[in-house]
């Protein structure tokens, strides 16, 4: 992340939520947040680093929560959503 310029802003004092944190700079690497936006080639290496090795299985574990009624939708659409970024950098290929 300090190589891209990311850093955690000071004035943040709880603990982040590691796969919100993580979407979080992939959008901000698309728009240019962190300074110039990131190529697709960057981006997808930055997903498939960061992102693609274990978003997935959380999102699956998360949908598997039978007893809540937040936590698995949330976990259907994150692990849909996963891999449709996957195809789509597959595609992108």
């Amino acid at each position: 992340m300090a190589q891209l310029g990311i850093e955690r802003s000071s004035d943040v004092k709880e603990p982040e939520d590691h796969i919100a944190t993580l979407c979080e700079m992939m959008a901000g690497l698309i728009r240019g947040d962190f300074g110039e936006a990131l190529s697709i080639d960057d981006q997808h290496a930055f997903f498939n680093t960061h992102v693609a090795t274990w978003a997935g299985h959380f999102f699956g574990d998360l949908e598997g929560a039978q007893g809540s009624v937040l936590y698995a939708p949330v976990g259907k659409i994150g692990r849909a959503f996963m891999e449709i970024e996957i195809e789509a950098f597959r595609m992108e290929s």
